[in-house]
């Protein structure tokens, strides 16, 4: 429940390859000075439906680049960068005890990748979160980890290739939780919200398993399709 979701191959790689930005390219960091003074930070709250939660930045060209190095270039040292911005947004849910529970990949997709981003951003953010905390407070604080609790149990369809009201159908019923996440309090944690479709099913099989889900936080929220729902982001 505590690995870290990359497999070996891809640990080595992000330590022998030399570093570049992800946006610009240039080297030295992951993602320089320059490219994240441009992704300007603007946590907000966000709504899906009946659900809540909190994003860091709009779902702009710098926040893609970075968001497709980390889920289809293997650089998942930016995990590292995402999660430093995001776990600020923790302190919005006043909890103590709290699951950060990332959102799964599909059987297909972790076969190309070789890592779930999900689990890997989640465990990262954890990581960053109880680093704060130990920074902020001389004494103990709560128990503050993340899981590995959710899988796809039957295939769906790319979501990116498909309406809002599609990529609903397309995910109803895909998802289970495990058994041990009963009465754990839960923060779902994903790279980037559009419809809130796979958030609103992880929250359905989480709940089912007993689950108690306070909301969901990720990096970036894009306003494509929801830009009616949210307009004083547009």
């Amino acid at each position: 429940m505590q690995d870290s979701g990359v497999t070996p191959e891809f640990s080595i790689l992000n330590v022998l390859l030399p570093t570049t930005c992800a946006a610009c390219s240039r080297p030295g960091r992951p993602l320089c000075d320059g490219c994240t003074d441009a992704l300007a930070f603007r946590p907000r709250q966000v709504s899906r439906g009946h659900l809540r939660g909190f994003a860091v930045c709009d779902y702009g060209p710098i926040a893609q680049q970075v968001i497709h190095a980390f889920k289809e270039q293997g650089q998942t040292c930016l995990a590292t960068t995402m999660a430093d911005a995001m776990c600020n947004l923790l302190d919005c849910f006043d909890l103590d005890e709290v699951l950060l529970v990332g959102l799964p990949s599909s059987r297909q997709n972790y076969r190309r990748r070789g890592y779930s981003p999900g689990w890997v951003l989640a465990s990262r953010l954890a990581r960053s979160a109880r680093r704060e905390r130990s920074r902020k407070t001389s004494g103990s604080f709560g128990h503050l980890a993340s899981a590995d609790g959710l899988r796809f149990v039957r295939a769906v369809d790319d979501q990116s290739l498909l309406s809002a009201v599609d990529r609903a159908q397309n995910l109803v019923g895909s998802m289970r939780a495990s058994n041990w996440m009963s009465g754990k309090n839960v923060i779902l944690v994903d790279d980037v919200v559009t419809t809130g479709s796979t958030l609103a099913e992880a929250h359905r099989a989480s709940s089912e398993a007993g689950a108690r889900v306070a909301g969901f936080i990720t990096f970036a929220e894009s306003l494509l399709k929801m830009s009616t729902q949210n307009p004083k982001w547009v």
